[in-house]
């Protein structure tokens, strides 16, 4: 049964939920486009700060568009299921020309969304990252991993709906580095086979990159990026 309207009801109730957490004075919003920016625009709204973005690609078996094992992020950051790659028995020479084909679609999507990236230097800051939901939890993976090399020590995982076994191993992250906590909040959160992301919203489309590029330049017209410069 679904549990959220839309993106946006479901950006509106992790507000709710992040009211909680503590934060210091250098906390950024980044979301995963293209469908975590509808729903991170009410949290950025209520922290009245810039909204950034965090371009990350699933890394895709070559015969289909639906699955991948692994990601890469805009820095080269990637991220692998190394059970995935055991299972479908992929050779290094499959491997590294999915890789390149993903990173080629990150250079483009980096490209349209240089106007909202985060800064290299991320020291000190406290990032809330969003996207609209977690099911393998691959690309929030890869993500994650970018912010701790870029100086990055808490990092809060705000999705709507989540699978249980994907919150546990982001929150394990923790435990590579004590001095890096990740933590999963989500008001859903299910297990079992047949979970998808779909099923935790009434209305469910893929968001197209245009709209969601004018989504972020309406928004950020309220809220100067210097404000997070400072």
């Amino acid at each position: 049964m679904p549990t959220f309207r839309d993106r946006p009801d479901a950006g509106n109730m992790l507000v709710q939920l992040l009211k909680g957490i503590n934060f210091n004075s250098k906390v950024w919003i980044a979301a995963i486009p293209n469908g975590g920016v509808p729903v991170a625009v009410p949290i950025a709204n209520s922290f009245q700060k810039f909204l950034y973005v965090m371009v990350a690609r699933k890394i895709q078996y070559p015969w289909t568009t639906e699955a991948g094992f692994g990601a890469i992020t805009a820095d080269g950051t990637t991220s692998f299921n190394n059970l995935a790659i055991q299972r479908e028995n992929l050779t290094e020479s499959v491997i590294h020309t999915q890789v390149d084909r993903a990173r080629e679609e990150v250079e483009q999507r980096t490209r349209l969304f240089r106007n909202y990236l985060l800064p290299n230097d991320l020291t000190s800051a406290e990032i809330i990252l969003i996207d609209d939901g977690l099911a393998s939890g691959i690309t929030t993976q890869a993500a994650i991993l970018s912010l701790q090399k870029h100086g990055t020590r808490k990092v809060i995982v705000a999705v709507p709906t989540a699978h249980r076994s994907s919150v546990n191993v982001i929150e394990a992250m923790t435990k590579s580095d004590m001095q890096f906590n990740v933590q999963v909040l989500s008001p859903d959160i299910r297990g079992g086979w047949s979970f998808a992301v779909a099923d935790a919203y009434e209305t469910w489309y893929d968001e197209e990159t245009s709209t969601i590029l004018k989504i972020l330049r309406e928004y950020n017209q309220k809220y100067p990026i210097s404000s997070d410069l400072d």
